[in-house]
């Protein structure tokens, strides 16, 4: 079901196909088509064939509650697959449109839009409080390494902060993070010789990275659950390890013959 705008339904509006508007594009936007036109698009964008073998995009369609940007971006990547030309953009683009947005449409006043452009700005002006919210420059500065935090996972977190400020310069990256690392060997290195560019920062940050593993896998081997000490020898009990208790000290009797075993002449040796 097509939600109806203006006494024509959006079905219509993407499939009409009479001849084209021989002036389309070309005279002022506003009373342009006979008084009776209601729809929010000029004459020539409803009158624009069809490319052949059309399909239309399959897009989740937006109600006004999510950031208009988004949506807007997915179809215009859409729209540079399939080359539309800026009528058609604009009517598939219509049909992306439901609930409360669909309803904003119905209401533009008739023959007010006459690009995709006039379009576009339209559609994000009136939408512009559910945009999310875009970092700047300012929220990279306010990231920093914590004190227990390896190298790797500060990277990692900085990164992430980096790509959602997309036009942030690499002279602005290299800056921010170089102010929240803590003071160490990559720090100082940094300060005696800063690299050119946020890419060669992350080169030699790999470098560090992979030294400050190598320390840590080894103080865990060396730690009280490795079994081997220096040079082969056994590594010292830990206080919490169980050591044996110490056996009670027996006294060892020699050997004696059994009495049964005993000759009578030695029974005799001995009681003399």
């Amino acid at each position: 079901m097509f939600e109806d705008y203006g006494g024509m339904s959006v079905e219509s509006a993407v499939a009409r196909s009479p001849p084209r508007h021989p002036a389309r594009g070309k005279g002022p936007c506003p009373g342009e088509g006979s008084s009776s036109h209601k729809s929010p698009f000029v004459p020539w964008i409803l009158e624009e064939e069809l490319p052949r073998h059309f399909r239309a995009p399959q897009l989740s369609d937006y109600t006004g509650a999510a950031d208009p940007e988004d949506h807007l971006g997915r179809f215009e990547n859409v729209v540079l697959l399939h080359q539309y030309t800026d009528a058609i953009k604009c009517r598939v683009f219509l049909t992306t449109l439901s609930g409360s947005a669909i309803r904003w449409f119905i209401h533009l006043p008739s023959a007010s839009i006459c690009s995709f452009n006039d379009f576009r700005s339209s559609f994000l002006r009136h939408f512009a409080t559910s945009r999310a919210y875009r970092k700047t420059v300012m929220d990279l500065f306010s990231i920093k390494q914590k004190s227990k935090e390896s190298l790797k996972e500060y990277v990692r977190r900085f990164n992430q902060g980096a790509q959602e400020v997309p036009a942030a310069p690499s002279e602005v990256l290299v800056s921010a993070f170089s102010q929240g690392l803590i003071e160490g060997d990559f720090f100082r290195s940094l300060i005696k010789k800063p690299p050119k560019n946020f890419d060669m920062l992350l080169t030699r940050a790999d470098k560090y990275i992979h030294v400050e593993e190598a320390q840590s896998a080894r103080r865990t081997d060396s730690g009280p659950h490795h079994h081997g000490g220096p040079n082969g020898q056994p590594a010292p009990a830990t206080r919490n390890e169980r050591r044996p208790l110490p056996q009670p000290f027996r006294r060892v009797e020699p050997d004696r013959p059994s009495i049964l075993e005993t000759s009578p002449r030695a029974i005799q040796e001995v009681d003399s």
